[in-house]
């Protein structure tokens, strides 16, 4: 195995990258989104907000949608970096996007959570139901969006209208242990979460009903 190329921001990196078209795309703490070449790591575009970048960028028809900690909700033209759409909150955004039939699904700190339109960035639905600060991605699954906040709350929205469909709270009232800082995946129905009270935790996608909880495996805050 040997590295086929490297590139220093000269920033710190918090977030992953996306792949868009043979582009490799990644933000950093200067605020700057980069288009790096996937063969050569060559810089193609560069893209510049006025806050550090911790989120991970979502592809989508031809779009690189991320979120700064200047409040913005960006989309960029994943050929050349240009911007697209912006929606502009009034708070820091550390969370990252996720995209769906046509749709931006992403949290805030404010909050509020939002489903933006994915062409034109125009507001689709917003929740203010969420009591803490959100950094996760969000998931899309069997018609919801799950995402976890930093107020011990596990939420489900209905992905077409917005509206709560359940809510789930571990065993610990510690924010501290609130499944915040884990992506949550699915498969038959099920949801999987990893929060830091490091317990792996099955969750009914329809319901919420916490179907079972293992401390077996030690886990901790695992994506």
């Amino acid at each position: 195995v040997e590295a086929q190329w490297t590139f220093n921001t000269g920033y710190t990196i918090a977030s992953t990258p996306a792949l868009a078209r043979r582009i490799v795309i990644i933000g950093d703490a200067s605020g700057t989104v980069h288009g790096l070449s996937l063969k050569t790591g060559k810089v193609r575009w560069q893209f510049k907000t006025q806050g550090p970048v911790y989120s991970t960028p979502a592809i989508g028809n031809g779009l690189a949608v991320f979120a700064s900690t200047d409040g913005n909700i960006y989309a960029v033209n994943v050929r050349n970096g240009q911007e697209v759409w912006r929606d502009q909150t009034c708070r820091p955004i550390a969370a990252s996007p996720v995209i769906s039939r046509g749709k931006v699904f992403i949290g805030s700190s404010e909050g509020k959570f939002r489903a933006l339109n994915l062409a034109d960035g125009k507001p689709v639905w917003e929740s203010g139901l969420v009591q803490g600060f959100v950094e996760t991605r969000p998931l899309v699954y069997s018609g919801k969006v799950i995402f976890g906040a930093w107020d011990q709350h596990l939420y489900a929205f209905d992905a077409r209208t917005g509206e709560l469909a359940w809510t789930w709270t571990g065993d610990h009232p510690s924010v501290l242990y609130s499944p915040a800082a884990c992506w949550p995946v699915a498969a038959h129905g099920k949801v999987f979460i990893a929060a830091p009270d490091r317990r792996l935790t099955a969750l009914s996608a329809a319901t919420g009903k916490q179907l079972w909880r293992t401390a077996e495996f030690n886990v901790r805050e695992s994506i």
